[in-house]
């Protein structure tokens, strides 16, 4: 990238940079900077900062640095920079951990990252030319600045040896005569050296594909022959995919596990692999989760190795701009965490088709269905979502016909990851259903209760009105994770407490179940007991797959309802 000249923006740059909405990184150096909490910051624009701060933060702080630049394609056969056109420019601000190992007989390090964040900061458009400019917020610069200027930081840490660093490190000092010759004497060959030996120690040290490369030094070495050649070998990323870093002896034990339990697996050996990461994570006083892309990483380190070493001995051209591209693209190719997010009308009812053929087909996705029971984004139409009793759209008298129990169906499967969720209830539950689904090698299915404006509630106090659901029985918290089964344990966790609170207490707080006891009372009292009905036989029903004994007053699985109550919408 070519640095190039550019005027300020103007009135147009000016609003779109007070609307910038600060995430976590940004947040966090804001607040580093001004002594406010990162919290207080994350996800308010400039302007929300402007108004909310005025007297906490230095208004300096607040203004942008432009950098401008070009961006430009090598020509891998002529070697010429020409523009990128109407390219899309990220800004990315990456922060990284490094476990680094510095041997003090060795010229060399070793750095292992981890626990890397990324967050994209500023984007542009390049014109016809490939020029761009981005507007970068001042603090975070201040804030490198400054980290720089307080800490002993590192000139150069990530540059890999060339041929010659290598060459050096092997050839042993040549020591002056002494006493000194009276008459100069002419300067040394510069690749004077007992061949034999050295490639030896070459092929000891690095591996056959270092000796090979220096030993291909010695095609040039004759009086009159061009150095350019040879400087250019020399000059080279050295080739060193052969070369295994220093490992503590955990770190092998975690490979040479992984290796056996990827071909065969076996849960034990998985398990073995676990406590070896959880043993070495208590050693660096790291979490396991940190260590956990070791293996991907190791791979891709493995990969861009190899692509060093055929970019320096290529031959053709040609082959430079593909092996550069992989080499640009590289650190993509790992794991990744697939997450489908959708909304209840899609998952229970339109799109139910494709969300059965993807819980079916085995694949590593997780579902997230954001449940609020009713056809949000529509107009609030009912769907079967909606639970019994609720008044929606194409419901006036009130649903008569009790909700899809899609997280049922979806365990009839065996293989798939399900929970059930609301964050309002219990917070860490949600996390751990989250953790646990996102580790789970399958399909998981996410049910997380989302409050919603067409309930009739006042937002403010969603949270209130998603513990009354989970209190009053309405709403289950579990989770059905088919690992257990391997454990001999039953796969089925049901976390909700037995049902505390009336349901018609709870449906009370909610306008949609509120409006038909105005309207039909008579109606509205026929819902409620076959809703509280159904509320105990669907806890019944999952006390008995999780093997619990039921409560008192539960239904039976497969009771009836009694005479009367067999309603329809």
């Amino acid at each position: 990238m070519h640095s190039t000249s550019a005027g300020l923006g103007g009135k147009k740059d000016g609003e779109r940079l007070d609307n910038l909405r600060l995430g976590g990184s940004l947040a966090g150096r804001l607040g580093a900077l001004s002594g406010l909490e990162p919290e207080q910051l994350k996800g308010l624009t400039i302007a929300d900062i402007n108004r909310s701060f005025p007297y906490l933060i230095d208004p300096k702080i607040l203004f942008f640095r432009q950098v401008c630049g070009t961006v430009v394609k090598t020509d891998p056969a002529t070697g010429v920079d020409a523009p990128v056109p109407f390219a899309t420019v990220q800004v990315e601000d990456t922060d990284c951990s490094f476990l680094g190992y510095f041997p003090a007989a060795s010229p060399w390090g070793w750095a292992f990252p981890f626990r890397c964040r990324r967050e994209v900061i500023a984007t542009a458009l390049t014109d016809a030319c490939g020029r761009f400019c981005v507007w970068i917020p001042r603090w975070d610069i201040d804030w490198i600045l400054r980290f720089r200027r307080e800490r002993r930081c590192f000139g150069v840490i990530f540059e890999r040896p060339s041929i010659k660093d290598l060459l050096d490190h092997l050839r042993p000092p040549e020591l002056l005569p002494w006493p000194p010759r009276p008459f100069p004497e002419p300067d040394p060959w510069p690749f004077r050296f007992r061949q034999g030996e050295l490639l030896r120690q070459a092929r000891e040290t690095f591996g056959q594909p270092v000796a090979q490369r220096l030993a291909s030094l010695g095609a040039h070495d004759s009086i009159g022959a061009s150095l350019t050649p040879s400087q250019a070998t020399l000059a080279a990323v050295a080739p060193l995919a052969h070369l295994q870093p220093p490992l503590p002896t955990e770190l092998k034990a975690i490979r040479n596990l992984s290796a056996v339990s990827g071909s065969r697996g076996d849960a034990a050996l998985r398990e073995a692999r676990s406590a070896t990461v959880s043993l070495l994570a208590r050693q660096v006083n790291l979490d396991p989760k940190a260590l956990e892309i070791f293996e991907q990483r190791e791979r891709v380190g493995a990969l861009k190795a190899l692509v060093h070493q055929r970019i320096a001995g290529a031959t053709d051209p040609s082959q430079a701009g593909p092996l550069q591209q992989l080499l640009e693209q590289a650190d993509a190719l790992v794991k990744k965490s697939v997450w489908l997010v959708g909304g209840d009308g899609w998952a229970y009812d339109i799109g139910f088709g494709g969300l059965d053929h993807v819980l079916a087909s085995g694949s590593d996705v997780t579902v997230l269905v954001l449940d609020t029971e009713v056809y949000s984004n529509t107009g609030g139409q009912v769907s079967k979502a909606t639970p019994l009793g609720a008044v929606a759209k194409f419901a006036a008298a009130g649903k008569g016909a009790a909700k899809k129990d899609l997280g049922l169906m979806a365990m009839t499967y065996g293989h798939v990851y399900v929970a059930s969720v609301a964050m309002g209830a219990r917070d860490e539950h949600t996390v751990r259903a989250f953790l646990e689904a996102e580790s789970y090698p399958g399909p998981s299915l996410i049910l997380a209760y989302s409050h919603c404006i067409a309930h009739g509630i006042d937002m403010a106090q969603g949270m209130a009105h998603q513990q009354a659901a989970v209190e009053s029985g309405r709403w289950l918290l579990y989770r059905y994770d088919p690992r257990r089964s391997d454990r001999g344990e039953n796969p089925l966790q049901l976390d909700s407490p037995a049902p505390r609170r009336p349901l018609a207490g709870a449906m009370a707080l909610e306008n949609r179940f509120r409006l038909l006891s105005h309207s039909q009372p008579e109606r509205a009292r026929e819902l409620a007991a076959a809703a509280e009905l159904q509320r105990q036989r669907r806890w019944a029903t999952y006390q008995a797959l999780a093997g619990l004994a039921p409560g008192p007053g539960a239904m039976a699985p497969g009771q009836a309802l009694p005479p009367g109550q067999e309603l329809h919408p």
